[in-house]
């Protein structure tokens, strides 16, 4: 083998070993997850110390805040228990989002998340910018350690379950199609902005003037949970009205059915309907 080759080869190993620790570098940091992940990079960063920039201020979101919003557990804030369940569409946004932060899906059957990660959806819900970026960057550095290797491929939901669906218009498509239920006090999340350089952090984090709708600054429990259960008492309502008139009907043509209350609510509900025997 010639002394040229010998260097050559030497070359060629110096630049991979440079290329292979730029890389290292590169997976997982803040643009990683900004550029392959499509996570936002300006906003508020969950999880920081107050004594670190950018930090997510108490005032902001507090952990009294989680507490109205979510049910807690041992196992973290659960968005999707029956006295704090999210929208099928808003358990879903959250969970992809999850599995983009944390490079995995969400672990057991109670579907619950952490406080910083709580916090950060909330900041979102109340129309501040959040750096999920970041925040995925630094669970990726705990994760290094532990010798777990990010991966460009997309996160498979292991405990995948079915989520109710309805029949919704769309205003784009102008027809109706068959999408996750949603409420009205569903939110976005992971809102990508571009930095403004005119205006100061962390002033920039505020986007509640310039959204559509000022968004709602008290934390309650989710709306979904509610409809569902006027919904189901609705159709309780319908089947036994039915019953009674099915009843009503053995021993008469035609009849005007009385007028029936349904007590146990805060409101009598009143239904009265002309019947006749087919």
């Amino acid at each position: 083998m010639s002394k040229t080759s010998g260097k050559d080869s030497v070359g060629h190993c110096a630049e991979d070993m440079v290329r292979s620790s730029t890389e290292e570098g590169y997976n997982g940091s803040p643009e990683w997850f900004h550029s392959e992940k499509g996570l936002s990079k300006v906003g508020y960063i969950p999880g920081q110390s107050w004594s670190e920039l950018n930090h997510l201020p108490m005032f902001i979101v507090s952990d009294s805040d989680c507490l109205e919003q979510c049910k807690r557990d041992k196992s973290g804030f659960r968005y999707a228990s029956v006295d704090s369940e999210e929208s099928p569409m808003m358990q879903n946004c959250i969970e992809e989002l999850f599995r983009l932060t944390h490079q995995r899906p969400i672990l057991g059957r109670t579907k619950a998340i952490g406080l910083h990660f709580a916090r950060g959806i909330l900041a979102e819900k109340k129309g501040y910018a959040v750096n999920w970026a970041e925040f995925a960057s630094r669970i990726a550095r705990r994760a290094k350690k532990k010798g777990q290797v990010l991966s460009n491929k997309p996160i498979v939901e292991t405990n995948w379950t079915p989520k109710r669906r309805a029949w919704v218009f769309d205003r784009e498509k102008g027809s109706a199609v068959y999408e996750l239920e949603t409420t009205a006090d569903d939110w976005e999340l992971n809102r990508v902005i571009p930095r403004d350089s005119n205006i100061p952090e962390p002033d920039s984090f505020d986007l509640r003037s310039t959204l559509s709708k000022y968004p709602t600054q008290t934390v309650g429990r989710p709306l979904y949970r509610k409809r569902v259960f006027e919904s189901v008492l609705g159709q309780n309502m319908i089947v036994r009205i039915q019953i009674y008139y099915s009843n009503s009907c053995n021993s008469r043509n035609t009849h005007q059915a009385p007028r029936i209350s349904l007590r146990g609510t805060k409101r009598m509900i009143l239904y009265t309907r002309n019947v006749e025997r087919s």
